[in-house]
């Protein structure tokens, strides 16, 4: 899905009408009113969306080859890295789309996700904008689970060996494909690829490593900001999975009239 479909506008949308079409689908997926993981990726594809299309140098990049880096070889843009079949990295990739990848085996997935990007909108004063300020402000998000550091275990306890896979993450299963019969790589349906289960969960954070709570944000707002201008604040998101680290918060400034 190209950048302009995850934002439901046409390739020839104007600034106006991608800002608009942003602030609605980040309004409707923030995670305070919408809590769910479908909601959270799709919020942070909406937000790479927004940072690729908003900003011109990228998204005419973007529009050229595919990659607001403005990388030729990259795939969905002009050209197609490794040669061989088009659209794919050569025969190792088509072969793994056939076998699940089970021309390279992998290994147990990690628990582990960094944290969702986060949006929030902060009104100053026209002389707070002229000349900067420093806010302390107090907002709602996802931060590390204390009673078990992020672990997602209840005290004492640590995630056990699948049985079912043997500590994997996957399966094997013999498949037919255009390539005749092949073993395919599946994720085991116990541990969900994560080669662990965890059987005792934190009673806090319910074995994800992380809670929703109010938490104080201060941070320096720079002199000279215009109305709707936007700070990123790096690692200021919403806490990761299982210890991950923290995705970024971006802020957006209503200079008040």
């Amino acid at each position: 899905m190209s950048h302009y479909e995850t934002l439901g506008v046409s390739n020839d949308a104007s600034p106006e009408e991608i800002k608009k079409a942003y602030r609605k689908k980040a309004r409707q997926l923030h995670p305070d009113v919408n809590p769910s993981e479908d909601a959270a990726e799709e919020f942070k594809r909406v937000t790479l969306a927004y940072e690729v299309l908003s900003d011109p140098e990228k998204r005419r990049n973007y529009d050229t080859t595919g990659d607001e880096q403005g990388r030729a070889g990259y795939p969905g843009g002009g050209g197609y890295p490794g040669g061989g079949f088009s659209g794919f990295g050569g025969f190792e990739d088509l072969l793994n789309m056939f076998t699940g990848g089970a021309a390279g085996a992998r290994g147990p997935a990690s628990r582990v996700r960094q944290g969702q990007d986060d949006l929030i909108t902060v009104s100053i004063s026209l002389q707070e904008a002229v000349f900067g300020v420093e806010k302390t402000i107090e907002r709602r998000s996802a931060v590390t689970c204390k009673s078990c550091n992020g672990e997602g275990t209840a005290e004492g306890t640590q995630p056990e060996t699948c049985t079912t896979c043997s500590g994997h993450g996957y399966m094997q299963r013999r498949v037919q494909s255009i390539l005749g019969t092949v073993m395919q790589q599946v994720e085991c349906p116990d541990c969900h690829g994560y080669g662990t289960v965890i059987k005792t969960p934190c009673a806090e954070c319910h074995g994800q490593g992380r809670v929703r709570e109010d938490v104080p944000l201060t941070f320096t707002i720079p002199a000279g900001v215009h109305d709707q201008a936007r700070i990123r604040l790096r690692g200021k998101g919403e806490a990761g999975l299982h210890g991950g680290p923290n995705g970024d918060l971006y802020v957006d400034l209503n200079v008040k009239r």
